[in-house]
């Protein structure tokens, strides 16, 4: 038997008008699925996400346009003041991205799966997620040996990708990563 779900939450950041370090109200929802065929278990999940008060952050001014700016040392107040904008808006940008806020609407789907085989000794399990809107892509591949009651020790990787403009864009090359991991459970 299928069991179906649904959840959705409301986030709304304290004076996030003032504060470009701050994500902007959002309502994130999930709807989810998930079945076991035998030792096959499977769970999809549609994620999506509207962001209330939505502008596209654009970030700095680019270095060519800057460095006209920084040559004039008439005005230092005047400088101080771009300065602090140039960061603020940078900041918001780099914010945006990581608060996942880079669309108004965004449209994401999640697949998880675990097959257990030989006396549910062996798990063969994967997890991958995709951001329609983004072009985002995680998969973390990975194989679990149960050794005893209390020990079982997993091989598996973590792999990120997307656009360079977006949060798994961003992680891609630092955090993409094979492992193992020895878990003892008492």
């Amino acid at each position: 038997m299928a069991t179906i779900r649904g959840e959705a939450a409301y986030r709304r950041p304290y004076d996030y008008q003032n504060r470009p370090y701050a994500a902007r109200p959002d309502l994130q929802y999930a709807l989810g699925a998930d079945h076991n065929f035998g030792s096959f278990t499977v769970i999809a999940q549609y994620l999506g996400r509207y962001v209330f008060d939505w502008q596209k952050q654009n970030g700095t001014m680019r270095a060519n346009e800057l460095e006209g700016i920084l040559s004039d040392t008439t005005n230092e107040a005047g400088l101080k003041d771009m300065v602090t904008e140039e960061v603020n808006l940078e900041l918001a940008q780099v914010n945006q991205i990581l608060f996942s806020q880079t669309a108004q609407v965004q449209h994401i789907a999640t697949l998880r799966f675990e097959w257990l085989l030989a006396h549910e000794t062996l798990s063969l399990s994967s997890l991958a997620l995709y951001n329609f809107t983004t072009k985002e892509w995680v998969v973390t591949p990975r194989i679990g040996w149960r050794v005893t009651d209390a020990l079982t020790t997993y091989i598996g990787a973590q792999v990120f990708a997307g656009p360079d403009d977006t949060l798994f864009g961003f992680i891609d090359q630092t955090l993409s990563a094979g492992y193992a991991e020895l878990r003892y459970t008492y």
